[in-house]
């Protein structure tokens, strides 16, 4: 107790006196209290700048790793089906250009099949538009002879030859007068019709060599002046007579009133003609 009393004594001693030590003490509790408060706020301030980062650390670690596993699946996929694609690619190249081929084949061979028939067909046209060409000159001759003596004798002189073209049709006519050709169309139309005419007769006659052919005439001449028309009438006569049976299809029978023949009449307007 004494030993007690005496610790007592030189504490306060050191202090002062008993006031002295309380406020001492309250001085010291009350950095204590700012201590406590301060391992508080730090240990606030750890939790917050390390621990809450520190996870969220190890959660983003985590979310990487699912993250990269994806990836690596994702890549082994796309892996997978590229070379599934080139397999798939390849295989339908080949095919396809196989089937391109045979395609390219089969096209040449019908081309050079159709050009083969063109070249034949032409080959053809043109044997055609020869052997044609050998004709009309083989007729052309002889028709063109009958005509010009006809032409000759129907227009006093004035006109005294007929050129045709390759299909034995007239296209110009000669006048001895002035020496030169005039296009059939530059006649007039009663001579045009005549003209025409006298080709038909001329055929009718080539090709009456071995038998009497009919040569029928519609009203063509109805538009010639009385003195062609009585030559024409000695033409018909002469054609009728040595060679082809000729009809004349006409509405009006005077002016072949001179002509040996027969007249056949056909009803019409209530009376027979």
């Amino acid at each position: 107790m004494k030993t007690l009393e005496r610790e007592n004594a030189e504490v306060l001693q050191s202090y002062g006196t008993y006031e002295n030590l309380q406020d001492e003490l309250a001085k010291e509790t009350a950095a204590l209290d700012r201590a406590r408060e301060d391992l508080v706020a730090l240990l606030t301030e750890y939790r917050i700048r390390v621990e809450e980062p520190k996870a969220q650390y190890e959660a983003a670690r985590e979310a990487l790793k699912g993250l990269e596993e994806q990836m690596q699946s994702v890549r082994e996929k796309i892996i997978a089906r590229e070379a599934r694609i080139e397999e798939a690619v390849s295989e339908d190249f080949y095919s396809r250009t196989g089937d391109l081929e045979a395609s390219l084949e089969i096209a040449k061979r019908k081309l050079d099949q159709a050009t083969r028939q063109a070249e034949a067909g032409k080959l053809l046209h043109d044997m055609a538009q020869a052997f044609k060409m050998d004709q009309s000159t083989v007729l052309s001759g002889p028709v063109a002879d009958l005509m010009n003596r006809w032409l000759a004798t129907l227009t006093s002189g004035s006109y005294d030859s007929v050129r045709m073209n390759e299909s034995l049709l007239p296209i110009e006519v000669s006048n001895p007068r002035y020496d030169e050709a005039l296009p059939l169309k530059c006649l007039s139309y009663g001579t045009h019709e005549q003209v025409i005419v006298l080709l038909r007769l001329a055929i009718g006659v080539l090709l009456s060599r071995d038998e009497r052919n009919l040569v029928i005439i519609d009203d063509r001449l109805v538009n010639a002046d009385p003195l062609r028309m009585r030559r024409l009438c000695q033409i018909l006569e002469e054609v009728s007579a040595d060679h082809c049976q000729v009809v004349v299809a006409t509405c009006n029978d005077t002016p072949y009133a001179g002509i040996e023949g027969e007249i056949i009449g056909i009803p019409g307007d209530g009376a027979d003609r």
